[in-house]
């Protein structure tokens, strides 16, 4: 009965570990998931390729929502795409209706 205990200790605590591990990596952390990504306006101009000014006159005609805090201001990367793909696809159907009538 001794030698059964100790292989049922010793394969708890050889497997646990990893069952643990496995269960964590499955499964997303709840912060990140929820967590919105901002950048500063710096940040957009270099990924996006865009002037600060261009930036500021998205801000200014509604097309982009800024986020003030503590002095800098914020954009939400995800509007920062809807708003890319919105103005990158404007044009085609503008220029499809000409063409097309």
């Amino acid at each position: 009965m001794d030698g059964l205990k100790q292989i049922k200790d010793f394969l708890q605590d050889l497997i646990r570990p990893i069952v643990v591990e496995a269960v964590q990596n499955a499964i997303p952390a709840p912060e990140a998931a929820k967590m919105k990504k901002y950048l500063t306006v710096k940040e957009v101009g270099e990924i996006y390729h865009l002037s600060v000014s261009a930036i500021y006159d998205r801000f200014k005609s509604g097309a982009l929502t800024r986020v003030k805090n503590g002095g800098k201001t914020y954009v939400l990367s995800e509007e920062m795409e809807k708003s890319l793909m919105a103005k990158k696809y404007a044009g085609r159907s503008q220029r499809r209706q000409y063409y097309c009538n």
